[in-house]
C-alpha cells in the first residue's frame, strides 16, 4: 500500500511531514527508530533505511532536516558526485575469472 501526501499547499511542510512520519511508525518504533537514524548523516544512507521503514520521497527529506538542519539534506545530495563513488564490487561478480578486477 502506498500514500501519497501532497504538502506543497500546507503551511509547515516539514513539520507536518516529520509527524506523519511518526504517526506512520507509531510512538514505540518512533523513540526506538529516531536517536539511530539521527546519527546517520550520509543522505544516500538515511533515504535507504527511511525507505525500509516505507518513508520516501519529500518525508524522508524533512526528516533528516530534523536532525541535520533546514535544507541540509538538498545540501548533502548536491556534494555527492555519481561520478567519483567507486561502484560496489561482489566476490561473487568475478566467480568465473578471478584474476579478472572487470
Amino acid at each position: 500500500m502506498k500514500t501519497v501526501i501532497d504538502y506543497t499547499k500546507r503551511l509547515t511542510p516539514k513539520f507536518d511531514a516529520v509527524e506523519d512520519v511518526k504517526e506512520w511508525l507509531g510512538t514505540d518504533k518512533w523513540n526506538e527508530v529516531s536517536p539511530k537514524m539521527a546519527q546517520i548523516s550520509n543522505p544516500q544512507q538515511f533515504a535507504f533505511l527511511a525507505g525500509l521503514a516505507g518513508v520516501h520521497d519529500f518525508a524522508v527529506e524533512a526528516w533528516y532536516d530534523l536532525y541535520w538542519g533546514d535544507g541540509a539534506y538538498k545540501r548533502e545530495w548536491a556534494k555527492i558526485d555519481d561520478d567519483s563513488r567507486e561502484p560496489i564490487k561482489s566476490t561473487l561478480w568475478n566467480a568465473g575469472n578471478p584474476e579478472d578486477p572487470e
